[in-house]
């Protein structure tokens, strides 16, 4: 359980930097990045914006997803571990 949330913390990291990456990409009212470097004959700059509006969509989508998942895996792994020993814990509850 434990692996999984490191897992799954490691994925959220990825997909903040990815999210950070597209969105510094797109145009905005002071120009984009992408703008500065636009020589693609195969996109022209409005089909541009239209992609990474989707990829920044779906990037935006996993980023919920997978804080879901690591609120559930988290809560789920704070419930086996405890602070007491098992001893402790048994004498608690008699």
């Amino acid at each position: 359980m434990v692996s999984l949330f490191y897992t799954l913390l490691t994925v959220h990291v990825v997909i903040c930097a990815l999210l950070g990456i597209v969105i510094v990409f797109q145009k905005t009212s002071g120009e984009g990045l992408l703008t500065a470097t636009n020589k693609n004959p195969f996109m022209s700059g409005d089909e541009v914006a239209s992609f990474l509006t989707k990829v920044t969509s779906f990037i935006v989508i996993a980023f919920f997803i997978n804080a879901i998942a690591i609120a559930s895996v988290g809560s789920k792994a704070s419930k086996n571990l405890s602070l007491t020993s098992p001893q402790q814990q048994a004498s608690q509850q008699q």
